[in-house]
């Protein structure tokens, strides 16, 4: 099974929603992903809630922000409780994300899916795409700034990859789930109370997402975190 399968019919405006990301954007992102990782040719008549136990899909936007593939640990642990697949999830879903896991790395700061759930809901935005909804703190201001900028291109950049030929490719979704995992029971953790006010200490311009580049801009290999050059594979 080599052709990229059909539409699960889960998008709500499907002829607007049909891939426009070509072979030659394909090869920007190959320094983010492991090397002989194996991409799908460009196919202009598919959509991103295609499934197949052989082929999975990402959006783009992830990597055009400064992610490389595996995922660090509090992205790919979001995921894998959730249950939600990558390209379900809408780019403000994706910057909080990327800016939190900014702030571990630079700040050495514990923030994990207790802290998460503390700030945000999981909420649908139709088509069974899910993004953050910041819950309601009196006197605080949101957790991580400058999120909701609409893009308007992402549903249309996303691409294909064989499972085998990638770290955790065989456990990723085979298909989109319909209704969210509930994780709102990790905000009550132990030291979840603790860690915010760790959190809260940080500055609000650190707290603020800034992309790696210009989010109307197409990455280049540069743009990305890794520094070796693979080999890929197309089929």
């Amino acid at each position: 099974m080599n052709g990229v399968p059909q539409s699960r019919n889960l998008l709500r405006n499907p002829s607007t929603e049909l891939c426009k990301f070509t072979d030659p954007e394909i090869d920007s992102l190959y320094t983010c992903f492991p090397p002989r990782t194996i991409f799908h040719p460009f196919d202009d008549s598919t959509k991103s809630d295609s499934v197949s136990p052989i082929w999975v899909c990402f959006p783009a936007l992830p990597f055009h922000l400064g992610y490389t593939y595996p995922f660090p640990d509090l992205t790919q642990q979001f995921f894998t409780l959730t249950g939600i697949s990558s390209s379900q999830a809408m780019p403000m879903l994706w910057k909080v994300l990327y800016t939190v896991e900014q702030i571990i790395n630079n700040e050495g700061i514990d923030f994990n899916l207790s802290e998460l759930s503390y700030f945000y809901y999981l909420v649908t935005h139709g088509s069974y795409q899910f993004l953050f909804k910041a819950k309601p703190k009196p006197h605080q201001p949101l957790p991580i700034l400058k999120t909701t900028k609409n893009d308007t291109t992402w549903k249309n950049q996303f691409f294909f990859m064989r499972r085998d030929s990638i770290p955790l490719g065989d456990s990723l979704p085979k298909k989109w789930i319909l209704k969210v995992k509930n994780f709102a029971y990790l905000a009550d953790l132990p030291g979840t109370k603790e860690r915010i006010a760790v959190f809260w200490a940080i500055d609000s311009t650190i707290r603020t997402f800034k992309p790696k580049i210009k989010e109307s801009e197409v990455t280049t290999s540069t743009s990305c975190t890794m520094s070796s050059k693979y080999l890929q594979i197309f089929v």
